[in-house]
């Protein structure tokens, strides 16, 4: 019986042993973790949720942003015109957060050439690629009526049909007439970025514009009407995650449930998007339906979160002529033909028409800090009055940021 007793006892002794050598070296472990592991709020795109309104709060993950150098359009000199709101709409409220976004620094990757290859086998190109230049290749059909450019460091691609050498045979040419039915095109340029294999998730929702055109002597010209014109015009823009509400979040009684809010993606060029062809026919297939193609992939990385001035401090500021003439164009004119500075006596700002967009430069250069980061902007349209009474359609946009968020 004894002898049983005190074999119990040495196990448990034992067991009791094991315990505390566990509870000691877990103990010992979770403290070299806490002293030498990297925490999470430190991390690069790390974002701990300290708001207390409705959207995520600042946290400048990528320190003081560059003010962006786009280029503005130019009035007719002694221009000084006012500015105001058409019948004294109300602007909409927007974020007191918004995102900033990093570009990476372009560089070859293993498989770009594999890729370029993917798209030009999708064009039809038979013919292997010449490297004209250390990063550039070229593709061109026999009869040398289409070529495709990719440019593998920095993911520029163009494509363009020489109109005046290519050949299509007749039974193909009967059906490349312009489709009539409305809103046929809506959709035409996600699939046809589709069918290059080059969509990305922020072409999902992103809107486009849609210009139905002829060319004339390699120059483009706005057609009348659908019926009277033998090509069409897309800008195709992508849509991002502009500003996010924060998970504490609570609506109170009455209140109007604030959302995330997306945001276009725009070029420094009014008329341009992110990805811009030109099409004709029903675009059953790339060839010969595609006409022209320009677009650059450019690699988002990292992000931050700045504040953004309210809309009525950037309405204030557009009053004052710190805004940026983005686009200004007589109505009922040909929307591609050569600016022309106008003389104008107010801008009419069309309230409803108020967003905010980023602006892509059209590549990444390192000596120019700004096209480093896709940045935001608030967007003002409507209409112009001249000075001899005529009228046009204008653009004008401004930095979005506080000015404490940017580069001084």
């Amino acid at each position: 019986m004894a002898s049983r007793l005190s074999k119990a006892t040495k196990h448990a002794r034992k067991g009791l042993i094991i315990f505390l050598i566990f509870a000691i070296a877990t103990f010992v472990f979770r403290f070299i973790f806490e002293l030498t592991g990297e925490d999470d709020s430190q991390r690069p795109g790390a974002t701990i949720d300290t708001s207390t309104g409705p959207y995520l709060a600042r946290d400048g993950n990528l320190g003081k942003i560059p003010r962006p150098n786009i280029k503005r359009l130019q009035l007719s000199p002694n221009s000084s015109p006012t500015t105001s709101i058409i019948d004294q709409q109300i602007l909409p409220e927007k974020p007191d957060t918004v995102y900033v976004y990093y570009y990476n620094k372009p560089r070859e990757k293993l498989g770009n050439t594999a890729k370029g290859r993917s798209v030009a086998n999708r064009l039809n190109f038979t013919s292997l690629e010449r490297l004209v230049s250390d990063t550039e290749l070229l593709w061109q059909s026999d009869d040398l009526s289409r070529t495709l450019t990719y440019d593998k460091l920095k993911d520029i691609w163009s494509y363009e049909t020489d109109l005046t050498r290519e050949t299509i045979p007749d039974d193909i040419r009967k059906n490349i007439a312009t489709v009539r039915e409305t809103d046929y095109y809506e959709e035409t340029g996600i699939d046809v970025i589709s069918k290059l294999g080059l969509r990305d998730h922020n072409f999902n929702r992103g809107e486009s514009r849609i210009d139905y055109i002829n060319i004339v002597n390699s120059e483009i010209k706005s057609a009348p009407s659908p019926s009277t014109s033998q090509f069409v015009r897309i800008a195709q823009h992508q849509n991002i995650l502009a500003s996010k509400t924060s998970d504490r979040y609570r609506p109170e009684e009455g209140e109007v449930l604030k959302t995330d809010m997306l945001a276009t993606i725009r070029k420094p060029d009014y008329l341009n998007g992110s990805a811009t062809m030109i099409v004709r026919g029903e675009v059953t297939n790339l060839v010969p339906y595609l006409v022209n193609f320009d677009y650059t992939q450019l690699n988002i990385g990292d992000s931050g979160i700045y504040k953004m001035l309210s809309v009525t401090d950037a309405y204030v500021r557009i009053q004052a002529g710190e805004g940026i003439l983005y686009w200004l164009k007589l109505i009922n004119t040909n929307p591609f033909s050569d600016y022309e500075p106008l003389a104008v006596l107010e801008f009419e700002i069309d309230a409803s028409k108020t967003q905010v967009i980023y602006i892509e430069p059209y590549e990444w250069i390192e000596s120019e800090p700004w096209t480093n980061y896709l940045q935001p902007y608030y967007l003002f349209e409507g209409i112009a009055i001249l000075e001899d009474g005529r009228e046009a359609d204008f653009a004008v946009i401004l930095p979005a940021l506080t000015d404490d968020e940017y580069l001084q």
